[in-house]
């Protein structure tokens, strides 16, 4: 798992001649650089990245933001000795109830690991999940998944992709994913899509539209399940997918429809921009009345119950499961059929 944050930095006049020097192999074509370049301030990317074999997303994700507001403050210690901290002083938590808090400029951050026997926390994910797709949707993604499908996830930000894969990965607990998972898929691989394999992959969608205009509408194949994070649709498969059995299902949506609260396009939309950048920007006046109904919403989410909703599916589903299992005996030690449907 990874977190990076971007940013730009001024290029020193320093660095600059250097680079003129290297670049331009004679005095005049130097010269007629520096004249294009006078009185003009360059600023190059410069991106902080931490790594990280667990999904503590959010903690790595403001450690970050909190790194580079340090760095534009008067701070007695350098910068490495933060990441110092970070990296060799703060122990890992153990699977189970135990926290383990440190504190940065004044943030206080929270790092837990899920006990291995309990259904795993997901919040953070999961609020993403249902403020991106509405129930219907979230449903019939959840179906793909189980039925072990293709599903290709694309959305113009970045970030949502592998949050939105864990999420969707979270509601099929005790079950895990077996099968191909590339959360974030490079362009230059895009033809993986046509794995004859069972995948959970996603694509930025900017850049495809950059170079591979009509790939989703030509190119992908008709078996892939195409989820568009940006806009709260699915392009389902030509072979439609088994439905869950009625009663299941009723009760599923019944539960969902009690606890995940209702999908708002506005809120969604404005989640889809703001998804990539560090610090959020200021919201106009009917931003801040649509910011101040989807905290409301959120508050209406109880995530453990949707959790919950989705276990409890799997209980109903699978309860009595031995009376469909035939079992070899002495009289019948070789049965026609090892399964009574």
């Amino acid at each position: 798992y990874c977190a990076v944050l971007c940013f730009h930095e001024e290029l020193s006049e320093e660095v600059l001649e250097k680079m003129i020097v290297r670049a331009a192999p004679g005095d005049k074509q130097q010269d007629e650089v520096r004249e294009h370049l006078r009185g003009r301030k360059l600023w190059i990317p410069k991106s902080l990245c931490v790594l990280s074999h667990y999904p503590f997303y959010y903690p790595c994700r403001e450690f970050l933001k909190q790194l580079y507001r340090i760095s534009l403050t008067a701070s007695r210690l350098p910068l490495e000795r933060y990441v110092c901290n970070f990296v060799q002083e703060v122990p890992l938590p153990p699977q189970g109830r135990i926290k383990v808090q440190w504190s940065i400029a004044g943030e206080i951050l929270t790092l837990q690991r899920a006990p291995p026997n309990e259904i795993p926390p997901a919040e953070g994910p999961l609020n993403l999940l249902f403020r991106l797709l509405d129930l219907r949707n979230i449903v019939q993604l959840f179906t793909a998944v189980l039925q072990e499908g293709k599903i290709l996830l694309y959305s113009t930000q970045t970030s949502l992709l592998t949050v939105i894969a864990e999420a969707i990965l979270a509601l099929v607990f005790p079950f895990r994913w077996e099968h191909v998972y590339i959360p974030v898929l490079p362009l230059q691989l895009i033809e993986f899509v046509n794995a004859p394999t069972p995948f959970i992959m996603g694509v930025n969608s900017y850049s495809l539209r950059q170079r591979r205009e009509s790939f989703l509408a030509a190119s992908c194949p008709e078996d892939v399940v195409v989820v568009n994070l940006d806009e709260n649709k699915l392009r389902l498969p030509t072979r439609p997918l088994q439905p869950l059995p009625p009663r299941q299902h009723r009760k599923l949506m019944e539960h969902l429809q009690a606890h995940g609260g209702g999908w708002d396009q506005a809120e969604a939309k404005r989640l889809v921009l703001m998804a990539d950048l560090a610090f959020s920007m200021a919201p106009t006046p009917s931003e801040s009345d649509a910011t101040a109904k989807s905290e409301k919403a959120r508050h209406k989410r109880d995530f453990s119950q949707i959790q919950y909703g989705f276990f409890r599916f799997f209980l109903s589903l699978l309860q009595g499961y031995r009376e469909c299992i035939v079992v070899p005996r002495a009289e019948d030690p070789d049965p026609a059929e090892l399964f009574r449907l």
